[in-house]
């Protein structure tokens, strides 16, 4: 898996998709028309709409699986009351917000202490 960046404020679940199907960025934005990631969160029925679109089929547990590559969705370090996507690895997390200026993110340590809400997994 390699990391993607996010690019704005609200495209965490973007970057992750494309790392979690192995692809650009630039790749998984198509399936996403008329969104503005600065002010509109992703929820999961877009995001879930996104990967079928891409030709993929997924699975939405609150069972976490840590031996699978996988979305996993947390509370956000940034938005009190928010949720943020992270990819993990089978190893190790990969935040999207890693990188950006003034940014929290979640480490491999953090990520396995925190509390995980579901998990995003292809089929």
């Amino acid at each position: 898996m390699e990391f993607v960046q996010q690019r704005s404020k609200l495209d965490c679940g973007v970057a992750c998709m494309a790392m979690l199907l192995h692809c650009s960025y630039d790749e998984v934005t198509k399936y996403f028309t008329n969104i503005d990631f600065n002010s509109q969160e992703m929820d999961d029925d877009m995001l879930k709409n996104a990967i079928q679109q891409y030709g993929k089929e997924t699975k939405f547990s609150d069972d976490i699986n840590l031996t699978e590559e996988s979305i996993i969705i947390l509370p956000s370090l940034n938005n009190v009351n928010s949720q943020h996507s992270v990819c993990w690895t089978g190893s190790e997390v990969f935040d999207p917000n890693r990188g950006n200026k003034n940014k929290k993110y979640y480490t491999t340590e953090q990520f396995m202490e925190s509390q995980k809400d579901y998990q995003i997994t292809l089929k």
